[in-house]
């Protein structure tokens, strides 16, 4: 019989009055939870090592079993495992985020006001024009990017980077990589892709820039089956969730209806999870944006 880890990332919500008619009020509103209330079990797991920072895939990582010692530095890394994009071992790889800019400050990590297919006009433009030498664009999906500083891993402790959604209103000088030489091949990128993307449209409310942040290099992380010696699949639409399923050496199927976002198809990825929870011990069904 399989056993489904049902991982809701994200999920909050307002503090329940502690008394037993307002819990239970609660949860007529939402009878599963509320059986799951009732019958299951319930309590507190420390999700993030000391010394991590608290987000989706450390926290993921670690509820699969994966010990401090092996949690990646960086997503960008197990993103593009997720795509099957090859890097180098002495690579360094960054996140590039498509963003909205008004009055040299940053409006929107996300790119605001473009349309998803505007969003891929962009990334092919920089593409065609700025991949060289030392770097590689690798466009992924809307507003989200990935950029190879080839042989750059030595940067990886001194470069310095910010992430946009973390810093926005922030005036774009701060968004500048620094730390040497990797840093200056950053600078050069930005200053490059923005060229290119100002001569894609006049008529818009923003300028567009790429901004690469979050770097992260070639990182093993213990599979599934050296953990726990046994099989498992993954279900689910984010690309951090779909790399941490290959490198763990999980089945990860793709799902023509899981968008990893709101209007993702939930009655496919449950499908899905029963139908591989046929074959498979450990069937791990995510559900993101909650």
């Amino acid at each position: 019989m399989a056993n489904y880890f049902v991982l809701i990332d994200g999920m909050a919500e307002t503090a329940v009055a502690d008394s037993a008619a307002a819990v239970a009020e609660y949860y007529q509103d939402y009878p599963a939870l509320g059986g799951l209330q009732q019958h299951g079990q319930s309590g507190l797991f420390i999700t993030c090592p000391d010394g991590f920072v608290a987000e989706s895939m450390t926290c993921i990582l670690t509820l699969l079993g994966v010990p401090p010692q092996h949690l990646p530095k960086g997503r960008a890394y197990l993103e593009a495992v997720s795509q099957g994009i090859p890097v180098e071992e002495e690579d360094l790889i960054l996140r590039c985020n498509l963003v909205a800019v008004q009055e040299q400050r940053m409006f929107s990590s996300s790119a605001t006001g473009l349309t998803g297919a505007e969003m891929q006009q962009a990334a092919w433009q920089v593409k065609q024009h700025c991949d060289g030498q030392t770097t590689e664009f690798l466009p992924m999906q809307d507003y989200k990017n990935l950029l190879v500083v080839k042989q750059g891993k030595k940067a990886m402790q001194t470069l310095n980077t910010k992430a946009p959604h973390e810093n926005l209103q922030r005036p774009l000088q701060a968004f500048y990589p620094s730390g040497g030489e990797v840093a200056a091949a950053l600078q050069l990128f930005i200053i490059e892709s923005r060229r290119y993307l100002a001569e894609l449209w006049k008529d818009k409310p923003y300028e567009y820039w790429l901004i690469p942040w979050g770097q992260s290099c070639v990182q093993p992380v213990p599979t599934l089956q050296e953990l726990f010696h046994c099989a498992g699949a993954v279900i689910c639409g984010t690309e951090i969730v779909k790399g941490i399923g290959v490198l763990m050496g999980m089945t990860v199927p793709p799902l023509r209806g899981a968008t990893a976002d709101v209007d993702t198809n939930l009655s496919e990825k449950v499908a899905a999870a029963l139908a591989y929870g046929k074959d498979y011990p450990l069937v791990l069904l995510h559900v993101n944006g909650a």
